[in-house]
């Protein structure tokens, strides 16, 4: 039996579980609990619940939905959370206290992080939400009744005025509006404003990362270049002993790597239920490393210096 079929059939015996008790369970770190769960869920086997408990979801085969309902319902219960999660039929020594005491505490910062998380992500879209644009088309037609506003209303306003006789002014003929170079004209600002953007290209550190993934044999799905093609988002499945598990990977240009930076790499990657694999050429701070202890593999750092 492998690992997915040995996940499956622990939720089907004990019912809804969280990645950290499947990495218990199994005996792997909570990245690989976390990779197992994903894959099923890709599969249709399992189903996440709707509400998170800290910064993951509770996981349960078809049938458990109400079981599943109860379990994140208890844990989200700060006065109850504890003793419901632990509670055991064996009397429970100093040692297996203390990691249940270690074991909630890491819980709950993990919930705060993801709340502080939230709470700024939530601000930033509220102040950089983008403004309405007019479509391609729409611009350009308001530029041309822009430009042709007044000779429209000069024409309306000698429609409608009274006939007045008047004497013939010494002036010179205005000059023939040559209507085929109008023309031209306005077909070459149509094209210029519709010509497709040009493709950016890749830069160094995004082309080193592509390159890796194809010598890991790696099968990119998407991939969205930022800052001018120095950085990348790419969603790519990775081979492992289990087969191809999907990553968001980070491209990251950075000379210092802080928390700040994988935090915000692993609330990315938890918004699309996804292992995250973070890539750079820069250094971790002692807070970074810090970090990455605490959330125990779930964000994967490859340096490719």
């Amino acid at each position: 039996m492998n690992n997915i079929d040995k996940v499956y059939e622990l939720l089907r015996q004990n019912g809804p579980m969280l990645p950290v008790e499947v990495a218990s369970k199994l005996g792997v770190d909570s990245f690989l609990a976390s990779a197992y769960l994903s894959q099923l869920t890709d599969m249709g086997k399992i189903k996440p619940t709707k509400e998170r408990v800290g910064s993951t979801f509770v996981y349960f085969i078809q049938g458990q939905d109400i079981a599943a309902s109860n379990k994140v319902s208890i844990l989200l219960r700060p006065t109850q959370k504890t003793a419901r999660m632990f509670a055991s039929s064996v009397p429970a020594g100093a040692e297996v206290e203390q990691k249940r005491q270690a074991f909630a505490e890491r819980l709950q910062e993990i919930e705060k992080k993801e709340t502080e998380q939230k709470a700024i992500k939530q601000e930033q879209a509220r102040v950089e939400a983008p403004k309405p644009q007019r479509s391609i088309s729409e611009q350009i037609k308001q530029d041309f009744l822009d430009r042709f506003r007044p000779a429209i209303m000069e024409t309306l306003q000698k429609r409608e005025a009274p006939k007045v006789p008047v004497l013939p002014a010494k002036t010179e003929p205005a000059p023939a509006v040559d209507d085929k170079k109008l023309a031209q004209q306005m077909m070459a600002e149509i094209q210029q404003r519709t010509a497709p953007k040009k493709i950016l290209p890749e830069g160094k550190l995004v082309e080193k990362a592509v390159a890796f993934l194809a010598e890991s044999k790696g099968d990119i799905i998407s991939k969205d270049l930022k800052k001018k093609g120095k950085e990348a988002d790419i969603v790519a499945l990775i081979p492992s002993q289990i087969g191809n598990l999907k990553y968001l990977i980070l491209v990251r240009d950075k000379k210092t790597i802080t928390d700040a930076d994988l935090s915000m790499a692993y609330a990315e990657a938890a918004n699309k239920k996804l292992p995250a694999l973070f890539m750079t050429h820069g250094k971790l701070t002692k807070g970074a490393e810090a970090y990455l202890q605490t959330i125990s593999g779930l964000v994967k750092v490859k340096n490719l210096n």
